[in-house]
């Protein structure tokens, strides 16, 4: 039976192997950029009423991104980044027997983002370049639910999607262009992993919440060497069936970001 231990690894092998498309491409060249990532970050879950779970705080990140100019008016843009950080979880408990009461505490997040977009200039020779886009992506995160007093529990999350979007470039000078980027996130494959959950028999729970549709929108301006953008993205997850206890299952969940990426280009 594979253990908790290598359960961790097999997950942060496989999204490492998932990410390597963005991050083998970032191969040094003018389009390439370094930054550094702030984030608004809000997770509800759907519990239904009184019930309510809702974290919310700030996670800070670094990651990589650009473009590589291919062949006639296609372009590939990629990105990797890595964030972390704390947040308030305000939710409640539930004990076995069926008792709820409120609960505030603190929640962990470490996670991993890997894109790849493979873009094609429409309008070749127009003073407003426009590029519609197909990508694959995939998000993986750790979610360390409080563990005061033998309450918490860690939750894996692996998250593989396409994208199917459009960029606009409104170029002001030689030495800046504004742009507009906006995608539809298709989930493929959703998968949670929740391991050392207390008061269970079986500590370790595999869950996969249904696919449903997301959005990221994105808009900034592109220097020779200065790049700026805000952006906003909505991912969510349907109800998943039970597990193989019969006991369990995640509720209808979703993942809000809304934050700035700052960076210079080399």
């Amino acid at each position: 039976m594979t253990t908790a231990y290598s359960r961790k690894w097999q997950l942060t092998v496989l999204a490492a192997l998932l990410s390597a498309p963005a991050i083998l491409t970032a191969a040094p060249e003018p389009n390439i950029a370094l930054q550094v990532i702030v984030q608004d970050f809000t997770w509800r879950e759907d519990v239904g009423q009184p019930l309510r779970l809702k974290e919310s705080g700030w996670l800070y990140g670094i990651g990589v991104n650009g473009r590589l100019r291919q062949p006639e008016r296609w372009q590939l843009h990629y990105r990797a980044q890595f964030y972390g950080g704390e947040v308030d979880y305000d939710g409640f408990l539930q004990y076995l027997d069926g008792r709820v009461e409120p609960y505030q505490a603190e929640t962990r997040y470490l996670g991993a983002v890997g894109d790849l977009d493979a873009s094609f200039l429409l309008n070749e020779g127009d003073a407003i370049p426009v590029r519609p886009f197909i990508g694959i992506g995939t998000r993986y995160w750790l979610r360390e639910l409080d563990k005061r007093e033998g309450f918490g529990y860690d939750e894996y999350w692996l998250t593989i999607y396409g994208r199917l979007g459009l960029n606009i470039e409104v170029p002001e000078s030689s030495a800046r262009t504004w742009f507009l980027s906006m995608a539809l996130v298709v989930p493929v494959y959703n998968y949670e992993w929740a391991v050392d959950v207390p008061l269970l028999p079986d500590d370790n729970i595999e869950l996969k919440p249904k696919r449903k549709l997301g959005q990221h929108l994105e808009a900034g301006v592109r220097g020779q060497r200065f790049q700026a953008a805000l952006f906003y993205e909505a991912l969510n997850f349907g109800q998943s069936d039970l597990d193989r206890s019969g006991m369990f299952f995640q509720p209808a969940s979703e993942k809000r970001l809304a934050g700035l990426r700052v960076g210079m280009a080399f």
